[in-house]
């Protein structure tokens, strides 16, 4: 085969693993891997931060003379164990590694924590940084190897596309949990109850509503996905990892349509509120709200409160719960999520189908190179692990 039928070729896998990463897929590459494709992408980033660790550590720690006398060993050591690194994979003393390993984020993780420990900051400082540096690895790994942040863009984009047909969506979603929720919505009891709470304690009953409706996302869309993958050529060959990623993406595909559903249903009630609770309701009712806006149509005030407010977030907060749950666990909520994903994802694994039939193709020269190209292309200069 010639060079520019491998040119060609590569260019063609990149396409397709560009393609994966901008539909928040990118494990769906093959040879995927966090200490070459992820870690790497982020070395930049954690380097600045554990530069300013250290620093930080030592300049508040220990006199001028220690702290210089520290950072020239902490250099020097870092640069024998690049020399000694390169040297076993016979390359040159300070070529820029290309993978950065297990034993190097073990050292951005402890190597800060030991530096608070020994200044005698005290063993909390050390434990907050390494609860840090372990949250950050940790983050870094799920937002850019499982693409949560072009997932995130991608189910927003998907939601600015499609706004009408997401509009309709939502009323005849709403319509559904409508009498459920109306009748929370016009009982007086509910209305005394988010006046008489104080703000502590109704930021709190909306963190368990919120809380239960991410459970219900959290047990309901493990399901939704293994029955996609039932509905899509080659969905049951994915790995655990290749099922994660596919995982996370339906969860935020998910949570943005019951985002969605609660935010519309709340801008429903405030108008309905409003429109329909005036000053004879509200003396009715033994109310004395907080009163945040007034208009005037013709000769008929219509207020705005802060009670309206929260009592609208409350009942758009179990509209949403009752949302989730109706959406992941009925059988018509099943067969709506299936109809609307399922040509979408057909399409992105029928790629997948081509792209590993194309790499299985490829001649044994060229086979095990073309990947590891397109995604030096992509992060530029790297750091191999120690």
């Amino acid at each position: 085969m010639s060079a520019t039928n491998h040119h060609a070729e590569d260019q063609s896998l990149a396409d397709d693993e560009r393609y994966f990463r901008r539909h928040g897929l990118p494990l769906l590459i093959e040879d995927y891997s966090a200490t070459e494709d992820v870690l790497t992408r982020a070395l930049p980033v954690l380097t600045i931060v554990f530069v300013i660790q250290i620093t930080k550590g030592i300049l508040t720690s220990w006199t001028p003379l220690a702290a210089a006398a520290i950072a020239g060993g902490a250099t020097i050591l870092v640069a024998l164990i690049s020399v000694v690194s390169n040297s076993r994979r016979g390359r040159r003393p300070f070529t820029l590694p290309e993978r950065v390993g297990w034993w190097s984020a073990a050292i951005f993780i402890f190597i800060p924590s030991l530096v608070k420990l020994v200044a005698d900051d005290g063993p909390v400082h050390a434990l907050r940084h390494l609860v840090f540096n372990t949250v950050l690895c940790f983050g870094v790994v799920g937002v850019i190897g499982w693409g949560l942040i072009p997932s995130l863009f991608g189910a927003l984009g998907r939601v600015l596309r499609d706004l009408l047909v997401q509009m309709s969506a939502v009323i005849r979603q709403m319509s559904a949990v409508f009498i459920f929720s109306i009748i929370i919505f016009i009982n007086q009891e509910v209305w005394q109850l988010n006046e008489q709470l104080s703000t502590g304690r109704f930021l709190f009953l909306a963190f368990v509503i919120g809380g239960f409706a991410i459970l219900v996302l959290l047990l309901g869309t493990p399901r939704l996905t293994r029955l996609l993958e039932q509905h899509v050529p080659g969905g049951d060959s994915l790995t655990r990892a290749q099922h994660a990623n596919l995982l996370s993406l339906l969860g935020i595909r998910q949570a943005m349509q019951v985002l969605i559903m609660t935010f519309f249903t709340y801008l429903v009630y405030v108008a309905f509120g409003t429109a329909v609770v005036g000053a004879d309701l509200y003396d009715a009712w033994q109310l004395d709200p907080q009163v945040s806006y007034v208009f005037w149509i013709g000769d008929e005030p219509f207020v705005i409160t802060s009670t309206l407010l929260r009592t609208s977030a409350m009942v758009a907060l179990l509209a949403g719960l009752n949302f989730s749950i109706s959406a992941l666990t009925s059988s018509e909520g099943r067969a709506q999520f299936l109809a609307e994903a399922g040509s979408e994802f057909k399409t992105i694994f029928e790629r997948r189908q081509d792209y590993l039939t194309r790499r299985a193709q490829r001649s044994p020269d060229t086979s095990s190179t073309g990947s590891a190209a397109s995604r030096g292309g992509a992060r530029g200069s790297t750091m191999q692990g120690t």
